[in-house]
């Protein structure tokens, strides 16, 4: 292991994230009585998502993100799923914020994602979900996303590139953030995290701006329509900023 490696290594180490499945269990159970009074008999199921399932939280983002999977009986439309479970929180003191595909609340100092969706079949995990920043339906399989992340061995990388993303104040969603790095050191090694990462802000430069990134579940999806051309643009204008740094102006 070279001394780049071991820095990267001490600064994941230093941003390790206390959430953890037992934290989203724990707050699934909190909110159940809710959950089960607005889905009215149509609930197939709550699941623990996001960064807690995949292996990638980091310190500086402790959400903890949970789906709630409605039955294919649910038939009102998303926009009423979104915001009759926006309602029922509100009612029951939880102070929900309209968020995208979420709902955000805050519970025991935990802040809590909750996303609200209609299974398209009782075949697969394929749901349906409303966004409420662009005003329309979304196809997603969750727990696909989870599978495809926790079996890429690019952990260490994703939680280096969140890690660079909150220190420096740039937006990047996670899940198109995950995408980028797994195509980005698609066939490189696994045992080089330090490379590896300078090989991700390398893509972040040079492609982001323009490339499309697909949702490998669900090809339909351009992951890259979450990020405006300014964000994109910042993005790569801050990689290249880092590739010109030493370690500690870039990972701390």
């Amino acid at each position: 292991m070279t001394n780049d490696d071991q820095y990267v290594i001490s600064v994941l180490n230093r941003h390790q994230s206390s959430s953890s499945i037992l934290v989203a269990q724990s707050v699934i159970n909190a909110m159940s009585s809710s959950i089960n009074t607005w889905s009215n008999g149509h609930l197939y199921g709550v699941y623990p998502s996001g960064s807690i399932a995949k292996g990638t939280a980091i310190s500086e983002s402790s959400d903890v993100d949970i789906l709630i999977s409605l039955k294919t009986t649910a038939t009102t439309s998303l926009k009423d799923i979104y915001e009759t479970l926006f309602t029922r929180l509100t009612t029951d003191g939880y102070a929900p914020r309209r968020q995208n595909v979420s709902l955000g609340v805050v519970l025991s100092g935990w802040k809590i994602d909750v996303v609200p969706a209609r299974k398209q079949s009782p075949l697969n995990n394929d749901h349906s979900l409303w966004s409420h920043k662009s005003q329309t339906w979304r196809e997603t399989n969750i727990h696909q996303h989870v599978q495809y992340v926790t079996n890429s061995n690019r952990i260490n990388e994703i939680k280096l590139l969140k890690i660079w993303k909150k220190l420096h104040n740039l937006e990047f969603p996670s899940f198109p953030l995950e995408v980028t790095v797994i195509n980005a050191l698609y066939g490189k090694s696994t045992t080089t995290p330090a490379a590896n990462f300078v090989t991700v802000l390398e893509y972040i430069r040079d492609s982001l701006p323009t490339v499309r990134i697909i949702d490998p579940t669900k090809p339909s999806n351009i992951l890259s329509d979450e990020l405006t051309l300014l964000e994109k643009r910042n993005l790569s204008t801050a990689a290249r900023n880092s590739l010109g740094g030493r370690w500690n102006q870039v990972l701390w």
